[in-house]
């Protein structure tokens, strides 16, 4: 019973959240089913796409900025502090643009800190927004995030974040089964297992990184967070770095992701070629990595209902020539562990 009853709070939250950021600027993205996905994975899955790239910013991330500003405003808070690889930053100035518009009465001013590596095209749209003011430090995220926490006055917090997309996706399709999202240091799958498992126990999650940074991947397996990992360049720079010791996104990847898959650059330049040509649609690396690790898991999904999560569209025409480069290159691709 007290299982349930915890479900339950989840989901009433969850329920309430989407109330709230609908009428915020979000909107409930479409599911859309892929026969070419379909076919790729030769496993006689039922696949579909959940377009969050569609979001107002080009990010699903666009619904937690939302929720956390709109709590902050009315709680008093006049200035709020992110650290973020792009999209999350793109979302919160969206999100305070929004707030301005609807409240005059209620300016937040949002202040910034992107790490060095930020996609260039990101960084001059934030510059660009109203409100807010960049500042560039470290080389990934945990060295940004820490800068961020330290400009805080009240040393940073994080906000609970309920699992809309999730909750939007159960009751699109009750039969889901599992689950692929990008997995980095600000991690979209912790909100949506925590709210898969609210209404519907038996859905997972698939974590989905990078092979040439898997730190959190590498991190659940060895039971604790690991802070020596290399990472190398790769497509998906919203998912690439570490997480910083105490942060809550390591707690709940540790416990409530059920399976991790890694893919290699070639995997993630070919789903970004793929996904443009089958669905007409421009992603950004780490929504590749998710349809990538979908792929690699194929064959184990025969007779599932599965939701492979295009997380953003923010992707800069660098990426894209990196990617058609990649898709180029017939050479054997090194083998990514899974």
């Amino acid at each position: 019973m007290e299982l349930w009853d915890n479900a339950s709070a989840v989901a009433r939250e969850s329920w309430r959240a989407l109330q709230h950021i609908y009428g915020a600027g979000v909107m409930e993205t479409p599911l859309r089913r892929s026969a070419e996905l379909e076919a790729e994975a030769a496993g006689g899955a039922r696949v579909y796409l959940k377009l969050d790239l569609l979001q107002a910013p080009g990010s699903f991330k666009i619904r937690g900025a939302t929720h956390a500003l709109a709590t902050l405003a009315a709680q008093g808070h006049r200035v709020v502090y992110a650290a973020s690889t792009g999209n999350h930053a793109l979302s919160v100035a969206h999100a305070a643009g929004q707030l301005r518009r609807e409240d005059g009465s209620l300016p937040v001013r949002a202040v910034l800190y992107l790490p060095s590596t930020v996609d260039p095209g990101k960084a001059e749209r934030l510059r660009r927004q109203e409100g807010v003011e960049v500042r560039i430090a470290g080389t990934d995220c945990v060295e940004t995030e820490r800068a961020a926490r330290a400009a805080a006055e009240d040393g940073g917090r994080a906000l609970p974040v309920p699992g809309t997309l999730a909750f939007e996706l159960l009751m699109a399709l009750p039969e889901l089964d599992l689950v692929f999202v990008p997995v980095g240091g600000a991690a979209s799958s912790p909100a949506s297992r925590a709210s898969s498992r609210a209404s519907s126990p038996g859905v997972r999650v698939v974590g989905c990184q990078p092979a040439a940074s898997a730190v959190l991947a590498a991190s659940v397996e060895a039971g604790r967070l690991l802070q020596d990992v290399v990472s190398e360049d790769t497509l998906s720079g919203a998912t690439a770095g570490g997480v910083e010791e105490g942060s809550i996104t390591w707690d709940i990847c540790r416990d409530l992701v059920d399976d991790w898959v890694r893919v290699s650059e070639r995997e993630i330049a070919a789903a970004i070629l793929d996904l443009a040509k089958w669905q007409g649609v421009r992603v950004e690396g780490a929504a590749a990595v998710a349809a990538a690790g979908m792929l690699r898991w194929g064959p184990q999904l025969r007779g599932q209902s599965v939701v492979v999560v295009l997380s953003g569209g923010n992707v800069s025409d660098e990426v894209l020539a990196k990617a058609h480069a990649l898709a180029a290159d017939r050479r054997p691709a090194p083998a990514a562990a899974t």
